[in-house]
Order: structure tokens, then sequence, then C-alpha cells
């Protein structure tokens, strides 16, 4: 199972008041109590809303959730890059990439991760859509696993979670993937 999300900084910032109302809504005490520490950065702010999703992509896989309600998240973020979810008495740790424009966090399989089957694309137009995206994960499948051109396609199954088919046959690779602004990326699982 996978999870992931992608926030484009360049296109995230919300006036003061607005920033004060999402943060009172969407963290616990102990992540507000982290973010003050940042004076709320927005990048802070962003890191722990991309943890959220990911983590909320990668519990549905697993049949555990049904809605995503940011409260049963809870973030802690340990050092540069590092940082864990818990939801329910379980502990999901996340992989963070954080660059001037984007905040990207994967969760899922260290293969997965660290042997490249995760990926963050930067549109060539003003945003990057779903058809773009899909496009790139199916390249990058294609090319890992050695399908054949075209041969590829993602499908939703019924609660919106990504499958992956070759020749109109289902495959067990975990898929995620996460838009925002011109940033799109992927995640998928090893078979």
């Amino acid at each position: 199972m996978v999870g992931n999300d992608i926030v484009d900084l360049t296109t995230s910032q919300v006036t003061a008041a607005r920033k004060m109302r999402f943060v009172a809504k969407v963290f616990n005490a102990k992540e507000r109590a982290f973010l003050a520490q940042g004076a709320y950065q927005s990048s802070d702010i962003w890191t722990l809303w991309a943890m959220k999703e990911s983590c909320y992509k990668y519990v549905v896989q697993h049949g555990y959730a049904k809605r995503f309600n940011p409260l049963d998240f809870s973030c802690q973020v340990a050092k540069v890059g590092k940082a864990q979810v818990a939801i329910n008495s379980n502990y999901y740790a996340c992989s963070l990439y954080t660059t001037e424009a984007y905040v990207y966090c994967a969760i899922g399989e260290d293969r997965a991760i660290t042997l490249g089957g995760h990926a963050v694309r930067t549109s060539e137009k003003a945003i990057m859509d779903s058809a773009e995206l899909y496009d790139y994960a199916i390249r990058a499948i294609e090319q890992r696993y050695g399908y054949k051109q075209n041969s590829v396609e993602i499908k939703l199954d019924v609660n919106r979670i990504p499958r992956i088919y070759v020749d109109k046959q289902f495959q067990p690779i975990h898929l995620s993937l996460s838009h925002d602004g011109k940033f799109g990326a992927y995640l998928f699982s090893s078979l």
C-alpha cells in the first residue's frame, strides 16, 4: 500500500486570517504548537497537511478509513525529511521532500520510495491535470515492469482508489496520485 500528496507552495498562499482558521480546524494541539514554533510558516502548514493526506490515502487502501477527518491523523516531524503520522494507535513513517516550490510526502514500502517508484513532475502548462499525471505514472510503470507501451491503464475503483490494469487485467500494483498547481506526483509499489 502507498499514499502520497503534493502541495504547490507558489499557489497555496492564504491570508493570515484564513490561515489561522484553517490551522484551528485541521490541526490538533500538538501540531499547532509545532506550527507556532515556526510562526505558522506556510511550508510547515502544508507539510503537515501533505502528511495527513498521504496517510489517509494509505489507510483507505487498507479499508481503515471511509472519510477524511484531518483531526483523526496526528503528525510528528522528527527530523529533516523524516516524520510519522498516527491514526488509531497505528504509526506510519513518512518521507518528506521540500523545495521552495513544493512539499511532497510519501508513505509506503521503503523499496517503492528508494527504488524510484515515485517521482514529482512539473507541468508545462499552468496547472497539472489528472490526464497528464496519469500519463506520467503509466509511462513509469510500463518502464519499471517492462510492459509494452500503451498496455497500462489506470481506473478508479468505487472508493476512488486508482487501480492498475495491464491489457485489461488487474495488477497488484498499489498506486497513489496527487497534483496541485503545476506539480504532480505518483508513487507505486513493487510487485
